[in-house]
């Protein structure tokens, strides 16, 4: 998502414009997100693939007329619609002789609905990180994602990395500071996200 929703808007354009690597990028960067909802929308393990090509398909199709306008509604809306809408056809074909259709999930549930934004917090955060990783140097960010995510006692991630101890506090200073820039914007764009500093 490279700075959510921002970079959302030029991967979306290059996308409509026919760009098969912005296509690729769209693709890798969402399918996990499609995965993690048709899990918490029960759907068995052996469908997801399937669902998530249908997904991707359905995205593709509209692509071409769709306009990117994050200020009347947000992409993740529309993108979780378009899931909903595969998951549904699912349930509702498996209905047809399989699964009951009482068993049929409401999309609109509440509970549901909250797996999914924490679907989308934990996605925007891991893109948040990766656009750390473009603004630091490799070993700041292992120092920081050493120290501070995977909770290494400082010592052992200066040993590790062969710098100074002084020098991983100051890795870790500078990620933070971007870090929280990068995670304000992102509330700032969509405040329901209500994303946190996944530090200490």
């Amino acid at each position: 998502m490279g700075v959510y929703p921002e970079t959302d808007r030029t991967m979306l354009e290059r996308i409509i414009s026919g760009n098969d690597i912005a296509w690729q990028d769209f693709y890798d960067t969402y399918a996990g997100v499609v995965e993690a909802i048709c899990r918490a929308s029960g759907v068995p393990a052996s469908a997801v693939d399937d669902i998530v090509q249908e997904a991707m398909r359905r995205f593709a199709d509209r692509s071409s007329h769709f306009i990117y306008m994050p200020e009347r509604a947000k992409f993740r809306t529309y993108f979780n619609r378009i899931v909903h809408g595969a998951i549904a056809d699912f349930f509702r074909n498996e209905a047809k002789g399989i699964v009951p259709c009482g068993e049929i999930p409401d999309v609109a549930d509440d509970s549901l609905a909250d797996a999914e934004l924490e679907i989308w917090r934990r996605a925007v955060l891991d893109d948040a990180l990766g656009e750390l990783a473009k603004r630091v140097s490799g070993k700041n960010y292992l120092a920081f994602t050493m120290s501070v995510l995977e909770d290494h006692p400082i010592s052992e991630t200066a040993e590790f990395l062969g710098i100074s101890t002084a020098q991983v506090h100051l890795a870790r200073s500078r990620c933070a500071a971007h870090l929280h820039k990068i995670i304000a914007g992102c509330n700032e764009a969509d405040p329901e996200l209500h994303l946190v500093y996944p530090g200490k």
